[in-house]
């Protein structure tokens, strides 16, 4: 009797195996395209990041652009151009 009731459930874990196992790969194909489409998509990771890394290179370059400003004021009025630099420099803060 035991070994009649182990064919049985040896049947049944064929079936219910093969249904897990299809579904498995179903639920992996959805995410793997889901994947792919946030990773290469229009509004993709790698899109945004190329967009981001443009976006910073020009906000560091207008950065460097008034530092230099800013530090020609201060030059300038060490070196005695005192009342044209305090107005270009306050100009230049605000």
């Amino acid at each position: 009797m035991y070994n009649n009731i182990l064919k049985i459930n040896k049947e049944n874990t064929k079936g219910i195996t093969l249904v897990i196992l299809v579904v498995t790969i179903i639920v992996l194909l959805i995410l793997a395209g889901t994947a792919i489409s946030l990773t290469l998509g229009e509004d993709g990771i790698f899109r945004r990041t190329g967009e981001g890394a443009k976006i910073y290179q020009n906000a560091s370059e207008n950065e460097k652009i008034e530092l230099d400003k800013v530090s020609n004021y201060i030059d300038d009025y060490l070196n005695g151009n005192k009342k044209e630099d305090e107005e270009k420099l306050s100009q230049v803060i605000h």
